[in-house]
């Protein structure tokens, strides 16, 4: 800061002021002049004018203080980041859903059909048997008719099923596509589903 006020000092000096020459009569003065201007920042600081002479007319007060910066004032941003998981969304339909077919481990579908009662879709095809509490079978390759069954409800709480995993993902991702916010798929299928221990119907028995 010393060094940028010094500068300003030079350029003070050698411009004219109200009743002073343009320049310092004597290179000696002005270096003088410059070394007075020194000495006083450092008792005095930058905060206050520092007065020197300037040679044969009197003593001039001249402020070397920085001019304030009229800076505007911190804005806020407008909204601060989301609490949602990232995925999730909410629309006309009048509902909390996601954009993307949410993939259930066995024992999240097993939890959620305890929990709640969701639409449970058997896309397999060929037939292979059910988890307990499938709600119906249609084709994957038939998600028109998924539509129907579902009323075209885009907030309809699906649940897909097939043996592996793969029928059930396609058919998901589709009615995701369409605009349906909150299907599933059981990830692994009926395969996984007793490999973990939970039951499996054929032909609707056990």
């Amino acid at each position: 800061m010393k060094e940028i006020t010094l500068v300003l000092a030079a350029c003070v000096l050698c411009l004219p002021l109200a009743g002073c020459p343009n320049s310092l009569p004597a290179t000696d003065a002005a270096s003088d002049a410059l070394t007075d201007v020194a000495a006083r920042i450092d008792s005095q600081g930058t905060d206050a004018p520092v007065t020197f002479d300037l040679g044969g007319d009197g003593a001039a007060a001249v402020d070397l203080r920085a001019p304030a910066l009229d800076l505007p004032a911190e804005v806020p941003d407008a909204a601060g980041p989301s609490d949602a998981p990232v995925g999730e969304t909410s629309s006309e339909a009048g509902c909390d859903g996601w954009t993307a077919l949410k993939r259930l481990s066995p024992a999240e579908v097993s939890d959620l059909l305890a929990a709640s009662d969701p639409i449970v879709i058997n896309v397999h095809t060929p037939y292979a048997g059910d988890i307990p509490g499938t709600d119906t079978s249609i084709p994957y390759s038939n998600v028109d008719a998924i539509e129907a069954y579902l009323n075209h409800d885009h907030c309809a709480d699906v649940v897909l099923i097939c043996l592996s995993g793969g029928m059930s993902q396609s058919a998901g991702n589709e009615l995701v596509k369409r605009g349906y916010l909150r299907v599933r798929d059981l990830n692994g299928g009926m395969d996984a589903w007793q490999k973990a221990g939970y039951p499996l119907l054929k032909d609707g028995g056990t």
